[in-house]
């Protein structure tokens, strides 16, 4: 949870009730000089800003005051989709970027590829509106396609991501970033792909995350940007060597059309480049209060603000 907020905190609920650090009201934090910190709006305002999705810069957290919100039951569950046709992917993800961008705030749908002797999609759905509309807004999940499976069903929120232990390859590789529009280029890479590959993208910006004043957090927001990742997993050592270097190199190709500011519990370039532009307008502040808290960056273990 700690980590999640410091780095903005994108998730199911980010439509109704935007992203976690929109919800941190205080903090306790050690600094690097020992000092501990009670940390808010009016004690530490910059603070309490920086800490609101600057991550782990600034000291060490010991302690997280969120307001909450009562969510209970929702309408929820996988959706998988079975991929026959050469093309049949890209007219998937093109469906996926048709139904997100005009999405109900209720609405998340994460979508995750794997290769199962050819591409296995599924869609993991949450509405956490009336149960009755949501049944009518997710009848816009057939543009999808015709389903192998539906487990969508009204569930107690805090279990219905839980899923049933399968099995995993005994090496896995994954990266991460963001994209401002779903472009073919992604289904492109995986005609190229090793056996097991994977992907996933979710966290796309709509509703409540996107109208909050962009300058309330250091989280970038912006309306319709998503957070994806691809994956490789291998049984064999010795296949590591070429499956790792097809992600690198697939990534390295996704990077033209990947958005510059990439959602920081996402970003898988630790490059200080990569990281100032993560945060985009909002560098300068965060550097500001990085000097203020730890001048000598004792805290740079992370996705790194230089002082």
């Amino acid at each position: 949870m700690a980590g999640l907020t410091l780095g903005g905190g994108l998730g199911w609920l980010l439509g109704s009730y935007g992203a976690a650090c929109d919800h941190l009201s205080r903090t306790e934090l050690v600094t690097a000089d020992g000092s501990r910190l009670q940390v808010d709006h009016d004690s530490h305002p910059d603070l309490d800003w920086a800490l609101s999705g600057g991550g782990g810069n600034f000291g060490v957290v010991t302690a997280l005051e969120l307001q909450l919100t009562p969510v209970r039951e929702v309408l929820a569950g996988p959706i998988g989709f079975r991929v026959q046709n050469e093309g049949g992917l890209a007219n998937l993800l093109r469906s996926y970027r048709e139904m997100m961008a005009d999405a109900p705030d209720q609405l998340a749908v994460e979508l995750n590829a794997f290769d199962r002797n050819g591409p296995l999609v599924v869609a993991l759905v949450c509405w956490c509106g009336l149960p009755a509309e949501g049944a009518r807004v997710l009848a816009s999940l057939r543009l999808l396609g015709a389903p192998l499976f539906n487990r969508v069903r009204p569930v107690d929120f805090a279990r219905f991501a839980d899923q049933p232990a399968t099995s995993r390859p005994s090496y896995l590789y994954r990266k991460g970033a963001s994209l401002d529009a779903l472009t073919d280029a992604l289904e492109a890479q995986i005609h190229s792909a090793p056996p097991g590959w994977s992907f996933g993208l979710g966290h796309v910006m709509h509703g409540q995350v996107v109208r909050a004043a962009q300058e309330a957090t250091p989280l970038v927001r912006q309306p319709g940007r998503m957070a994806y990742f691809l994956g490789a997993g291998w049984t064999d050592a010795a296949e590591g060597g070429a499956t790792m270097s097809w992600l690198d190199a697939a990534m390295a190709d996704l990077a033209t059309w990947s958005s510059p500011a990439t959602y920081v519990n996402y970003l898988s370039d630790d490059r200080p480049a990569a990281i100032e532009a993560a945060y985009g307008p909002n560098l300068g502040r965060l550097r500001t209060v990085k000097r203020h808290y730890d001048p000598d960056n004792v805290f740079r273990r992370n996705r790194n603000i230089r002082p």
